[in-house]
């Protein structure tokens, strides 16, 4: 009986200590991940925050004045949760989902360090000093502006992990005013000096007048660049069709919509 209960001891010390080394080798890897890439933890924090603020806000459709552009570089943690906590003085305009990347976010007018911390901007205004055009769902080249964590999950990161593959090729996209579903089909991507000349990406032309599009862009991260990217990645899709938004749709599209802000019930 003393050997085997020795034996057990032993046993339950062993695992104890495999525990501690497991735990020990994760907490490792896991500190050295945020060392490397310290965007990747912002990104779940923000989106979890954004996807609260929108939820609770309503979307509006006046024409209001705005910061437009393609966006600064990420802030820092402590810069982005004072950003989000002013965002309710920003205008939902509704929301973009791409499915088959696992992105969700809610779409603000303008480009601000407050819209893009909370979500998705549109780069373009008709009254700003921009390109001076207007970003309507459905019409010209709708474009829209948002980070990239360099985690391939939150905001628009998932667009870096495309860039260099294939296999999603053609993906949908849609997006939402809270009246009607824009759905496009992905036709094209690029990456692109991020200069002015990035700009041109974003402008309506009498082509996409007469053939609707639409424009993703978000920098392209790489190290040590996560805080001032040389390079932006852009994407564009082919107009599809339209149809009015219902509550069975907004459920199967933009999980994080709540039903009032369904306007075509």
């Amino acid at each position: 009986m003393t050997i085997k209960t020795t034996r057990t001891k032993k046993r339950k010390h062993h695992k104890a200590q495999m525990g501690i080394c497991i735990t020990l080798i994760t907490m490792s890897i896991t500190t050295l991940v945020l060392a490397v890439n310290p965007v990747w933890w912002q990104g779940r924090l923000g989106q979890h925050n954004a996807d609260r603020i929108a939820a609770s806000s309503k979307i509006k459709h006046q024409q209001v004045k705005a910061d437009y552009g393609l966006g600064d570089d990420i802030p820092s943690w402590s810069a982005m949760n004072k950003l989000q906590k002013v965002v309710r003085m920003e205008t939902l305009r509704g929301y973009v989902s791409v499915p088959e990347l696992g992105i969700e976010l809610p779409i603000y007018e303008g480009t601000s360090n407050v819209a893009l911390a909370s979500g998705a901007g549109t780069p373009k205004g008709v009254n700003d000093g921009f390109l001076k055009e207007a970003d309507v769902m459905g019409k010209s080249n709708y474009a829209l502006s948002a980070h990239n964590m360099a985690d391939y999950r939150t905001y628009f990161s998932p667009l870096q992990r495309n860039i260099s593959g294939t296999s999603l090729a053609g993906f949908k996209i849609y997006v939402t005013d809270g009246r009607k579903v824009y759905q496009y089909k992905q036709t094209l991507k690029h990456i692109i000096d991020n200069t002015d000349a990035a700009s041109e990406w974003l402008r309506n032309t009498s082509k996409t007048d007469n053939s609707p599009i639409i424009t993703l862009t978000t920098c392209f991260e790489q190290p040590p660049y996560y805080y001032h990217a040389t390079k932006r990645i852009i994407i564009r899709g082919d107009y599809v069709g339209e149809q009015a938004l219902t509550g069975k749709l907004a459920k199967q599209l933009f999980e994080m919509m709540p039903p009032k802000q369904i306007e075509s019930k």
